[in-house]
């Protein structure tokens, strides 16, 4: 898997590979019976590493896939291995790649999958690491992004005896309702990497916009249907209403990985991890979708109202589509006047400008518009008939398949429900209709992100699998209150926050310095945490001095444990 275009990067072929055993359970052993431990896969790397006291351990929180893509894809530790004469580590997080428990035979069998069992299963392996080379006091750097950013922040607040600081990149640490992050935060990135703010064609994110409410009302009949099934070449043309509305669905969901993706380098990180093919999104893949619909004339498509209030209508040639809220009406076009605009332009280059996520292989002869889409969102568990009981909560399953797979079972576990990526087209953004209705409550939001949590039980019952909490909790107060929610900037130091304002998660981050010790950088022009991949030439400015601050801050955190430990001798 090349997530960046260069041979000559540092990769798993450099890795010495290891295995720590580590009990099931950390927290009340006594309880795991004969399945009381599992094997912890990392990754070492020690040619760089002076063992001397002010040489410190480089240590990756692997998240949810194996640590493999995070070896691959970390090019911040690799270059800043040789600088601070470190030990480079890339830990890989139970339950994923070669780090999966016996399952079949154990009670609960899924009851160990939280971050709180991983997060210590990184401390323990950062202290045996230490032990074994004989350096019990090496300070130990924490890196990670994505989860992997929450578990290095977490790591450095919940074990500050052995992690000396982190670096978190794009950790959606305050997405958690309780702490009301902007609930259409994702959008409102997503629109600002289709604009000119994010680099992209001035008026691409308002020919989205008009779009989706002129496919709607087209759609309304059957002619329209054949219409729109045409301009987007599908494979199986739209019949029902139902079906519109699914391929709308289908023709927003690129946006958010187009936009995570959105590196000024080739990369296979999204595509690798959502589609599993090892084919790169093109250098600002944003942009490059944009392209399509770069038209500053808006294809002759007019908009009169308040958009912001959802309450407007548009115009072109003979056409006017009124929009209030989630509903359209019209002035009884007929398709005669459709043909007679551009809307079929429009409704072409949007086609093509998805094509950039859709047909990242250039294989694609037509588009699915039914299917679905991932998102790195917290799961919907489809509902599946559960075994007959009798089993006493011991598991039969031999596991789930995927990458991912066991991510599922950590949001269920810990009701992780970030609601920053929830709402979308209430005027803030580039997307119609709102999914949400006029009056919305943050108690809807709630609702709407936390219903997964009711069909987990059932998911996973069905697998032979169980463990997961039968008793739910969408406002995830448990998680708020044992990390610290919004308390951190009182309690917590030493931690780097690192954001790209591409980035659909950056508005659940941390986008403010609260101190000298807990810093946040803000890059202006990254996607999905940017700064922990391989420099390149062509790196926007705000990645170079993201880089920077993160080094100077790493050499702060050493320079203090080192004295530190100096002067306790």
């Amino acid at each position: 898997m090349a997530l960046q275009d260069a041979p000559s990067h540092p990769s798993t072929v450099n890795c010495t590979w290891k295995y720590f055993s580590q009990p099931l359970d950390h927290f009340s052993p006594g309880v795991t019976g004969e399945a009381a431990s599992f094997q912890q896969r990392y990754c070492i790397y020690d040619k760089y590493f002076s063992g001397q006291p002010d040489a410190p351990v480089l240590f990756y929180t692997g998240n949810e896939s194996p640590v493999e893509e995070y070896i691959n894809g970390t090019g911040l530790m690799w270059t800043l291995g040789p600088k601070l004469k470190g030990l480079i580590v890339f830990a890989e997080h139970r339950y994923f790649g070669e780090s999966v428990p016996k399952l079949q035979g154990v009670r609960n069998c899924l009851a160990y999958c939280t971050s709180q069992q991983a997060l210590a299963d990184h401390a323990m392996l950062a202290i045996h690491i230490r032990a074994t080379w004989k350096v019990p006091d090496a300070p130990v750097i924490a890196f990670g992004g994505s989860y992997g950013g929450m578990l290095a922040a977490w790591a450095r607040i919940k074990y500050p005896n052995v992690f000396a600081g982190s670096i978190a990149a794009s950790a959606p640490l305050w997405g958690y309702p309780l702490l009301d992050p902007p609930v259409d935060g994702a959008s409102r990135s997503i629109t600002r990497a289709a604009s000119a703010e994010g680099g992209a064609a001035a008026s691409c994110k308002t020919n989205i916009f008009n779009a989706y409410p002129l496919m709607f009302d087209i759609g309304k009949t059957k002619e329209g249907l054949k219409y729109i099934s045409e301009k987007f070449e599908l494979c199986k043309p739209l019949e029902t209403q139902a079906d519109l509305e699914a391929f709308i669905q289908y023709a927003q969901a690129p946006w958010f990985l187009l936009a995570e993706g959105d590196y000024p380098f080739a990369s296979t990180y999204i595509t690798y991890a959502v589609q599993s093919v090892d084919v790169p999104l093109p250098p600002w893949a944003m942009r490059v979708a944009c392209k399509h619909l770069d038209r500053d004339d808006l294809f002759g498509v007019k908009t009169l109202g308040n958009p912001e209030n959802v309450t407007f209508s548009l115009q072109t040639g003979h056409m006017e589509v009124q929009v209030e809220w989630d509903q359209t009406s019209n002035n009884k076009y007929t398709m005669a006047d459709v043909d007679a605009t551009e809307i079929g332009d429009l409704f072409s280059g949007f086609k093509e400008a998805i094509g950039v996520w859709y047909n990242v292989t250039g294989k694609l002869q037509c588009f699915d518009g039914s299917a679905e889409v991932a998102k790195a969102t917290p799961p919907s568990p489809k509902k599946k008939k559960a075994p007959a009981p009798g089993t006493d909560g011991v598991c039969t399953g031999e596991g789930l398949k995927g990458n991912a797979a066991y991510w599922d079972v950590i949001c269920c576990n810990e009701n992780l429900n970030l609601v920053n990526t929830v709402v979308q087209g209430i005027g803030n953004d580039m997307y119609w209709p709102p999914n949400v209705p006029r009056n919305w409550t943050m108690e809807t939001v709630v609702e709407m992100s936390g219903a997964y949590l009711y069909g987990c039980n059932e998911q996973f019952a069905a697998d032979g699998l169980y463990g997961v909490p039968n008793t739910h909790d969408p406002w995830a107060l448990w998680d708020t209150t044992y990390y610290g929610g919004k308390d951190i900037t009182r309690t917590a130091s030493n931690i780097v926050f690192s954001n790209g304002l591409l980035d659909p998660w950056s508005h659940a981050g941390v986008l403010t310095n609260y101190s000298d010790t807990l810093t946040a950088v803000v890059i202006p022009f990254g996607g999905h945490h940017l700064d922990l991949f391989f420099p390149t030439d062509t790196d926007p400015e705000g990645a170079i001095s993201a880089r920077i601050v993160e080094e100077s801050e790493i050499r702060k955190w050493i320079k203090e444990a080192t004295n530190r430990n100096a002067n306790e001798l």
